[in-house]
């Protein structure tokens, strides 16, 4: 049976949104769909159904504008740990499907996995009807044949000033394209394929679980925290004037079982969707060294740049057959200097990132690599010097800045009469 509400027009739709979305009681959204359907023609039962199961469109926030202040005390309330998480997430991937969301915060949660997908739907809707986030279906939007049917979710206008609080932004300088608010805002080609890259570093995390790894002699466990992957939105900068993006680099946290090892592996990816030349993908992919060069990675990766050791770079292309492509022409183009640049499938990645033969060197070669042996290789002297402890992050400033800032004096206190307060004490 058809849906009259899907069939509405998209203000009575809108009306029923709202009306479950002020105190997410059915018995409102209900009343107002049958004010809607004078007839009476709409039952809870289809109500519900709709609001819970149905491809509906999501119309935009109540009122004129963010009132901040209630929208950040409410999120300081009420929010759970993980969903803090969850809206870094969708800040720095813009964003996820339902099944990305699960298997990077859900999947290792619970025994039973049908339990926990409830939970997820609930929470996810109920951060929707609250404005937090935006969910879209692709097929509402696009005839794009997506891999993920969704839905998809992004940062809705009331996440904005916890997000800005999270990253240590200044209030009001999330742009608006952050953050959605209609439909109309979606574009269907980026979300496509960013969507793809998107689930390597799903892929990253999730197979990450429950799991140990033997690194430098010592079995280790190894974790990937959405604080330590930055995305293109925090990895932008202009280069002699030309801007570059890479497609993300991610910084896996290595702890040794008996506390006596403890570091961080940063590694960065270049996606390859396969759309240009190979031979402008090879040229983009050789934009790294003047990257690593840059005042912006300076500036935002001291430590790194200060050891010259920014760890190996991994490209990520459709098929075996365009990673044999620009290999050869990365190899004729660096003429036999040694870079730790290496290529891989994106299906390979997905089936498991940290298998012994994931990897492949630049240049015609049969050899197979281990991204974790390739971090620990090309990161050795971070390890070496202790650069990075379990608790560090990748834009820590040198011990030397800590040192200066240290040493600054201290502006003496102004006299303010404070004797009305007493010591609470006869001593």
């Amino acid at each position: 049976m058809d849906c009259p509400i899907c069939q509405a027009e998209l203000e009575e739709q809108g009306k029923v949104w709202h009306a479950y979305a002020q105190r997410l009681r059915l018995r409102d959204a209900v009343r107002a769909a049958q004010h809607g359907w004078p007839n009476d023609e709409l039952t809870s039962e289809m109500v519900r159904t709709h609001l819970r199961e149905h491809h509906w469109i999501q119309p935009s926030p109540p009122g004129k504008g963010l009132n901040r202040s209630i929208a950040m005390q409410d999120a300081l309330t009420t929010f759970q740990l993980s969903w803090y998480y969850l809206m870094l997430a969708l800040y720095r991937g813009q964003a996820l499907s339902r099944d990305q969301i699960y298997r990077m915060f859900y999947l290792d949660h619970a025994d039973n996995s049908d339990q926990l997908r409830e939970k997820l739907l609930a929470d996810l809707q109920k951060l929707s009807f609250r404005s937090y986030l935006y969910q879209v279906w692709p097929d509402v939007i696009t005839d794009m044949r997506f891999e993920d049917s969704g839905p998809y979710y992004f940062l809705n206008r009331q996440a904005v000033p916890l997000v800005e609080r999270l990253e240590g932004m200044e209030p009001g300088s999330l742009p608006f394209g952050m953050y959605v608010t209609s439909q109309q805002q979606v574009q269907e080609y980026y979300l496509e394929r960013d969507a793809r890259f998107l689930d390597v570093i799903v892929a990253m995390r999730e197979h990450l679980y429950r799991r140990e790894f033997e690194l430098d002699g010592k079995t280790c466990s190894v974790h990937m925290g959405i604080e330590h992957w930055y995305a293109p939105i925090q990895l932008h900068a202009e280069i002699n004037g030309d801007q570059f993006s890479p497609s993300g680099l991610v910084a896996l946290r290595a702890e040794s079982r008996d506390g006596t090892f403890a570091t961080l592996l940063p590694v960065w990816f270049e996606y390859d969707r396969g759309t240009e030349e190979a031979a402008e993908t090879a040229d983009e992919i050789l934009r790294y060294a003047e990257y690593f060069e840059s005042d912006f990675y300076k500036d935002k990766f001291p430590l790194l740049a200060e050891n010259k050791t920014p760890g190996p770079l991994v490209v990520i292309c459709e098929d075996a057959y365009r990673r044999e492509e620009v290999g050869r022409l990365l190899g004729a183009k660096l003429a036999g200097q040694s870079v730790p640049i290496y290529l891989t499938e994106r299906t390979t990645l997905l089936k498991d990132p940290y298998a012994a033969d994931v990897l492949t060197p630049v240049g015609d070669s049969d050899q197979r690599y281990s991204l974790l042996d390739r971090m620990m290789l090309h990161t050795q002297l971070l390890v070496q010097r202790h650069v990075f402890s379990g608790t560090a992050h990748l834009t820590d400033p040198p011990a030397k800045e800590l040192t200066r800032l240290a040493s600054m004096p201290v502006a003496e206190p102004k006299d303010i009469d404070i004797s009305s307060w007493g010591s609470g004490s006869e001593s």
